[in-house]
């Protein structure tokens, strides 16, 4: 169910305060914003990079499509890295060993 306008603004001047009372700043030393919007993005982000499947993230916040919630997501380098790391590691655990090498410096 999508907020209505009067919701989303409570939630907005909720934020607002909440952020001048803990005096927080951004990099510049300006006073840190943050909308609605912003919290349904890191939501997104830190339920699936946490292990939440896709496709249960993009019910939680009401997408339809699994495509919008990939548009959410914020994926960083390192997180890309350790995950298809992982992924290699499993593979490599279920595979017969004989078919798992490391590869030579022609490769």
């Amino acid at each position: 169910m999508a907020a209505t306008g009067d919701e989303e603004a409570g939630v907005k001047r909720l934020l607002d305060r909440t952020l001048e009372v803990t005096g927080l700043h951004d990099q510049s030393g300006e006073p840190l914003l943050c909308t609605p919007h912003d919290c349904r993005r890191m939501f997104a982000t830190e339920a699936v990079t946490g292990g939440l499947p896709g496709h249960i993230a993009a019910r939680i916040v009401g997408h339809k499509t699994l495509t919008t919630t990939q548009a959410y997501l914020a994926v960083f380098q390192d997180d890309l890295v350790r995950t298809y790391r992982s992924f290699l590691d499993r593979r490599r655990a279920e595979r017969p060993q004989e078919e798992c090498s490391e590869p030579t410096s022609a490769e």
